[in-house]
């Protein structure tokens, strides 16, 4: 059996320590964006993409923009951790039914960095 070698160790102990850290952002960004305030968002783009690997999996994607303070800006965040979640493909189109192309919607966006906003504040199951 080989030996694994201290440098091999050290990064994969960094890696995990980047991930961890990531995610901990993640889960503090989908924790306050409960409180974000909101502004009214349009739908550019709502699609239900099935799976290429199972018939029977889609995943939903969306896309809107909306200003803040004069500013336009654009997102594809639906809810923190809900990016790539694949589902049937009954509760992906029933979401994009939801949030149909050219609808207006409530956005919910960071006070301190407008860039960051989400539909659904707080995580999905998923997500944690």
């Amino acid at each position: 059996m080989k030996e694994i070698s201290q440098n091999s160790v050290k990064i994969l102990v960094i890696i995990g320590l980047c991930v961890s850290s990531y995610g901990g952002y993640l889960l503090c960004l989908s924790h306050f964006s409960k409180s974000w305030p909101r502004t009214v968002g349009t739908f550019t783009r709502s699609d239900v993409l099935v799976s290429e690997t199972s018939e029977d999996s889609a995943s939903f994607s969306v896309e809107y923009e909306y200003k803040v303070d004069g500013q336009k800006y654009s997102s594809d965040l639906h809810q923190f951790g809900s990016r790539g979640q694949h589902s049937s493909i009954s509760v992906a189109k029933e979401k994009s039914d939801k949030y149909p192309t050219g609808s207006e919607v409530s956005v919910a966006y960071s006070p301190r960095n407008p860039k960051n906003s989400v539909l659904e504040p707080g995580a999905s199951g998923y997500g944690y």
